[in-house]
């Protein structure tokens, strides 16, 4: 008898259970959630005459692809054979797209220029075991780009001028060996460092041209991960920065280089997010979705 109810409430629970997914919808085929982009991240040629955008090739590998805006005439230029492309960035010389890759997800990213006009693909930073870090690039000189490159010491970058033309790479600033982050004035000369402290927080330094001292503008506190330097005025006499100072909403700041400074503000009781600025040429690199076909960059 109690393996007859037994017999009988499996039964029950099989027809149960059958009844319940018969009402359930169908599921997400699995390419949908994690499968490539049909195309993404596109990016507008500093001439305005080009498309550049991520989609699949023929083994569902992604790549760069190119196009004239307007026409239907888009051309893969990249040829990864394996992990595909997912970080491409215009420059601004002529016929010269850039993007970073890694060598089977060992996060030590080259920095590969591709010529559009000559069909080369080019490894600017082939060092070993080396990550590069895109900084600046510039309109006023479309031929160089500065990296950050880890070659003498695996913690900390260096700063690099890469030629675009050449290949040739030059050490342009040294670390301290604290230095996080670097950024660039509107002539392309790194005036200012974020550097690490030992309690968590960070420490804004700033010169007055490439060959004067550092000096210290601000301190910010462990918990004050949040501010950040968004980069040099025009003329380069101050910094554009974000910050909260204790609040708990960030502000825009103008900080001269003498360390005085003037609030800009922003919305009361919210955080200043994205500011846009027109002569600013910081680097922004384009990626597709990793987990859904929503667009991100």
């Amino acid at each position: 008898m109690i393996r007859f109810f037994g017999f009988a409430f499996a039964l029950a629970t099989l027809l149960l259970s059958t009844t319940v997914r018969a009402e359930l919808p169908p599921l997400i085929p699995r390419k949908v959630l994690f499968g490539n982009p049909t195309k993404a991240a596109p990016l507008i040629s500093p001439d305005g005459k080009r498309l550049a955008f991520l989609a699949p090739d023929k083994n569902e590998v992604l790549q760069v692809w190119v196009q004239t805006i307007g026409k239907d005439d888009a051309k893969q230029v990249t040829a990864d054979k394996k992990r595909g492309i997912r970080q491409h960035l215009w420059t601004y010389a002529p016929d010269v797209l850039l993007y970073m890759q890694d060598n089977d997800g060992d996060e030590n990213y080259h920095l590969y220029s591709v010529d559009l006009k000559e069909d080369v693909v080019r490894d600017l930073t082939p060092f070993q075991g080396v990550r590069a870090e895109p900084i600046d690039l510039n309109a006023e000189h479309p031929n160089e780009i500065l990296v950050g490159l880890n070659i003498k010491d695996r913690r900390w970058h260096d700063v690099y001028r890469i030629d675009l033309t050449t290949g040739a790479v030059v050490l342009d600033t040294k670390n301290p060996g604290d230095v996080q982050s670097w950024i660039a004035d509107a002539n392309m000369q790194v005036r200012c460092a974020v550097a690490a402290l030992r309690d968590g927080g960070l420490e804004v330094r700033v010169r007055a041209g490439n060959k004067s001292e550092w000096k210290e503008i601000r301190t910010w506190e462990p918990d004050e991960s949040d501010c950040r330097v968004l980069g040099f005025n025009k003329d380069g006499t101050g910094l554009w920065l974000l910050e909260g100072f204790g609040n708990d909403t960030l502000r825009l700041d103008l900080v001269n280089l003498d360390g005085s400074e003037k609030p800009i503000g922003g919305p009361s009781g919210v955080d200043m997010g994205t500011v846009l600025f027109t002569q600013l040429n910081a680097l922004r690199w384009h990626t597709p979705p990793t987990a859904t076909r929503l667009h991100g960059t």
